[in-house]
């Protein structure tokens, strides 16, 4: 993994954004990975190969409250886009801070990650670092499950918000939303060509899926064909009551037509497997998503 710049004067395991950087990713309904730009790669330190089909939590680092998630969840499942300060966790173990803007799409969700600037980041911190305290003691000392310790974390996270002078989880994140943005305009422009640089990604996987999916079927059909004749050659030697003469020819095409209908399986679960794995990808959507971003920038600022 190429490294990114460590946070200065912090953790040693902490890694850092550049100001300018951003990286993206799309899932399905349950938060399955669908695709990941190359900032997302470099910096999980995952392989593309590793995100794509995994939950989304792969990246997920444990000491982030899951009332956070509960909150983050009950949002996008009403239909609403939803913004949050996230740590994630690198392969080898270090982590990383973003902050998240997620939005519903047709069939799942989009996330577009950028690095967190502004006091309330730190806040933020303060308030994460109390509710995950509160969830793991509700879990160790009060045998407490991890679901009714999210809506714990959740409502902890919503008093401390409130005695920070914030009605609500909403109110917190329309106020973080302006100081995270101020590097939208060119983070937007940075989007259009992860876009550009995703769709050619998948284009081509799609491709050579398609391409492997095809090949596969023209060589069932081609070992299928074959597999008849060895049968109708067999049949016509036990026509002609030849079998006895001609045991040691009949018995190794016995085994092939055995093979034969075990490699016509394989290939079949092949060509399904290549099928299967072509990956729906909606560059549409995407662009969508970022011109609604440049709108709601363009109008009025929100207080």
């Amino acid at each position: 993994m190429k490294s990114s710049p460590e946070a200065p004067g912090g953790d040693a395991r902490e890694l850092r954004m550049g100001d300018q950087e951003l990286f993206f990713s799309t899932t399905d309904r349950r938060g399955v990975i669908r695709e990941g730009n190359s900032v997302f790669v470099r910096i999980s330190g995952f392989e593309l190969e590793e995100l794509v089909g995994a939950p989304h939590n792969t990246v997920r680092h444990p000491d982030m409250p899951g009332g956070l998630f509960r909150l983050v969840w009950d949002g996008l499942q009403a239909g609403r886009p939803m913004g949050a300060y996230m740590r994630n966790r690198t392969k080898d173990g270090r982590f990383y801070w973003v902050f998240a803007t997620m939005s519903p799409l047709r069939d799942g969700y989009v996330s577009v990650r950028m690095a967190p600037r502004g006091p309330l980041f730190e806040l933020a911190k303060r308030v994460y670092a109390q509710a995950a305290h509160a969830e793991r003691t509700a879990i160790q000392t009060n045998a407490m499950n991890r679901r009714d310790a999210a809506l714990l974390g959740k409502a902890h996270i919503e008093d401390a918000l409130r005695q920070g002078g914030f009605s609500s989880y909403e109110e917190f994140m329309l106020h973080a939303l302006p100081e995270a943005l101020t590097a939208v305009p060119s983070l937007c422009d940075a989007a259009e060509a992860g876009i550009v640089e995703m769709s050619a990604q998948v284009q081509q996987v799609n491709a050579a899926l398609d391409d492997g999916a095809e090949l596969v079927a023209e060589a069932g059909a081609r070992l299928e064909k074959f597999r008849l004749f060895l049968g109708q050659w067999r049949n016509l030697v036990l026509r002609h009551q030849a079998g006895h003469v001609l045991s040691d020819r009949v018995r190794p095409i016995d085994e092939e037509l055995f093979t034969g209908w075990e490699s016509v399986e394989l290939l079949r679960r092949v060509g399904r497997r290549c099928e299967s794995a072509v990956v729906p990808f909606e560059p549409a959507a995407l662009r969508t998503h970022l011109n609604r971003i440049r709108v709601a920038l363009s109008g009025p600022a929100l207080s």
